[in-house]
């Protein structure tokens, strides 16, 4: 095949292959239900440091005096979704769904990364309060009073989700912190336990396919479209 004709061949695969990467690269959500979640709290009517709520039907978070705090830790396994993938546009997030416990007091939670191995045995005790990154947090979300039952969405960014994904030993789950105290402000969500309301934590990933088999297609066809024009 002459010069003429292969890169005629070569720009017509280049076009090729431009397209097929625009169509691979649609972005696709990815739905994840938890791989455990829990509570620990220092709440003396809600088990104490030492009590296990693994298996709880509610995961609470709450945070009155230092003596009355409860938060939520929640793991995804992002091993499944391997390379190839990541998360694109930073709108992902996690959906809990809450449920009125009682109380209408609006406040603030806070999402941040869990810098301690847990599994649904853990206690306060256990884990020292649970150690947390931030401030900053990932996210912060106002919770509204509410007698309805519905979703929450706490946002979490991309450059956490990917680090997950490329990296996972270094995910530690999440864990849930309410940021107002002095207020009676007790806030309620389906676990993965539930059956009361069958909506567990969710972690929603809008994902895009990398487009590294197209590059590497590209480059091939370049190498070998050099190496004709030096014979």
């Amino acid at each position: 095949m002459n010069r003429g004709r292969l890169l005629s061949a070569f720009v017509a695969l280049l076009l090729g292959v431009a397209t097929w990467t625009v169509q691979a690269q649609t972005p696709f959500v990815i739905t994840l239900n938890p791989q455990m979640d829990t509570c620990i709290t220092t709440e003396d009517e809600y088990g104490g440091p030492d009590g296990v709520h693994g298996t709880n039907e509610a995961l609470s978070i709450f945070l009155y005096n230092p003596t009355r705090n409860v938060r939520t830790l929640v793991k995804f396994n992002l091993a499944a979704i391997g390379p190839g993938v990541s998360a694109s546009g930073n709108t992902s997030f996690v959906r809990m769904y809450y449920f009125p416990s009682g109380d209408l007091t609006p406040d603030n939670i806070a999402l941040a990364e869990s810098q301690t191995v847990w599994n649904n045995n853990s206690t306060w005790n256990t884990l020292g309060g649970g150690s947390f990154s931030g401030p900053p947090y990932l996210s912060e979300t106002a919770v509204a009073a509410d007698a309805v039952p519905h979703y929450v969405n706490f946002p979490i960014p991309d450059s956490v989700v990917n680090n997950w994904i490329q990296n996972p030993s270094s995910n530690r789950g999440l864990i849930f912190v309410q940021l107002d105290s002095g207020l009676w402000n007790w806030k309620a969500f389906a676990s993965m336990e539930s059956t009361t309301y069958p909506f567990p934590p969710q972690l929603i990933i809008n994902a895009i396919p990398e487009p590294a088999a197209a590059l590497l297609l590209i480059g091939g066809c370049g190498a070998l479209l050099g190496r004709r024009r030096r014979a």
